[in-house]
């Protein structure tokens, strides 16, 4: 899948503008077309206020197009302002509007229903098909150092096909983590120490060869990518090892759910969101253009 339309969901804050100018780089980069969504919330105070203009909604929508400009630096965004619900609206826009990536700041501004919720981000992560960046640095050099989360399901072999297309010069890592929940629960139940280190060194093992094994159905060559197999709570070993290795963006499956199903996302992906770092893509296995 190629990248040729990106669309960057603004809400017109200082850390969407990091978002923004990733999505000038990326667009750039590809030849992409770029279009910039803003949405204004139906009862937004603003809205209200001007309840008696004839024409409030317009009001409205030629200020935020105009800072939906300035909020892609260097590059002529193409801009569209929805009056709605947030996260329906710019999933609509992404999924139903042929779009190849959606572009979100870390952090959308914060709303009494988003402590329940989950942050705007999360939401548009768990409900759009569209391989979803999250941009927490800011930076507008390209991707050097590229992290693809495995976890052997198609969700994860989605994000490396999207990884290799769309950042064919970067340095590609694979990461698997061992879950060793098993090996605490035998720790105590009195099993000894050493056959638990035996089964943990076994499993390592097992999962380096299939890792080696994921790695060549996917053609890749020992010389275009690092295998890294860690042991451990999934989150926490991910977040650990993620630091060591430097990476400027990580890639990793999204197990997305039905739009009206539970609206959060998995325990891993979800503590990423919300602590990691770095810039996170999430990608579905149902996303348009992944192979099957």
């Amino acid at each position: 899948m190629s990248m040729q339309k990106v669309v960057f969901a603004s809400d017109l804050s200082e850390r969407a503008g990091r978002a923004g100018r990733r999505a000038v780089q990326l667009a750039e980069a590809h030849d992409a077309q770029l279009e910039a969504v803003h949405v204004i919330e139906t009862d937004s105070p603003g809205l209200r206020a001007l309840s008696g203009s004839p024409d409030r909604e317009g009001v409205f929508q030629a200020a935020a197009e105009q800072q939906l400009q300035s909020g892609t630096p260097g590059h002529r965004a193409k801009p569209r302002v929805l009056i709605g619900d947030v996260v329906g609206e710019v999933v609509c826009a992404t999924d139903e509007g042929d779009a190849d990536l959606l572009v979100v700041g870390a952090h959308g501004r914060q709303y009494v229903r988003d402590w329940m919720l989950g942050t705007t981000a999360e939401q548009l992560v768990c409900h759009a098909r569209t391989p979803t960046l999250v941009v927490r640095r800011d930076s507008d050099a390209p991707y050097r150092r590229v992290v693809v989360g495995v976890d052997f399901s198609e969700c994860s072999r989605a994000a490396l096909q999207i990884a290799r297309r769309w950042f064919p010069a970067a340095e590609l890592y694979l990461l698997y983590v061992v879950d060793t929940a098993e090996l605490d629960r035998m720790r105590a139940a009195g099993i000894g120490d050493s056959y638990i280190q035996e089964q943990q060194t076994r499993w390592m093992e097992e999962a380096r060869t299939e890792l080696e094994e994921f790695a060549r159905d996917e053609e890749l060559s020992p010389d275009e990518v690092h295998l890294e197999v860690h042991a451990g709570y999934p989150a926490t070993v991910l977040l650990e090892a993620l630091g060591g290795l430097g990476a400027d963006l990580v890639v990793m499956g999204n197990h997305g759910r039905g739009r009206w199903a539970n609206m959060l996302l998995g325990s891993v992906a979800s503590r990423l969101l919300r602590e990691l770092s770095t810039d996170l893509l999430l990608v579905r296995d149902d996303a348009p253009g992944v192979e099957g």
